[in-house]
């Protein structure tokens, strides 16, 4: 597919928001780093972009291999911030694509976001972040048990922005 068939514009990152997630990755150390993100936009007919990431405590019984948003902040911003748009984590030692736990625990999440972002440190002796963005997406799956809605994550392009 060429640039000019693809559907979706890239997610518009500003660029302290980035640096924000990047030095919440290297401070979390050697554990995975989460929040969530706000923005404004969607997929489908309005540019999304970025404009504040909110780190949220890692509750994982494991953090140095998964992540679990603290369920009482997790909660209590479901309840009070407008504009969650998309998932941030970090995955200290390995390359900042899903692993199969991610993908098992967006399920829960029920479609709440539009867009997942995974970084890894890029050890280079500085906080540089090397970041994939996903789009989430929603499909019908049938099996045995009868037909379910899946959500999985599909590779997407990202823009960091000085100027916003």
């Amino acid at each position: 597919m060429n640039k000019s068939e693809n559907p979706f514009r890239p997610i518009l990152l500003c660029r302290p928001v980035f640096e924000q997630m990047a030095a919440y990755t290297y401070g979390a150390l050697p554990q995975e780093a989460c929040g969530i993100l706000i923005g404004q936009g969607n997929l489908q007919d309005a540019q999304i972009s970025v404009s504040e990431f909110i780190p949220v405590p890692n509750t994982a019984e494991d953090p140095l291999h998964h992540f679990r948003l603290e369920p009482a902040e997790w909660t209590r911003l479901l309840l009070s911030k407008r504009g969650i748009i998309g998932l941030f984590h970090s995955h200290p030692s390995s390359h900042p694509e899903p692993s199969r736990k991610d993908l098992a625990d967006l399920q829960a999440f029920g479609g709440l976001f539009s867009i997942y972002f995974i970084g890894t440190p890029a050890g280079t002796g500085t906080e540089e972040l090397k970041l994939n963005a996903y789009r989430v997406e929603a499909r019908m799956d049938k099996d045995e048990r009868g037909v379910k809605k899946i959500q999985s994550l599909l590779p997407h392009t990202f823009e960091i922005r000085d100027d916003g």
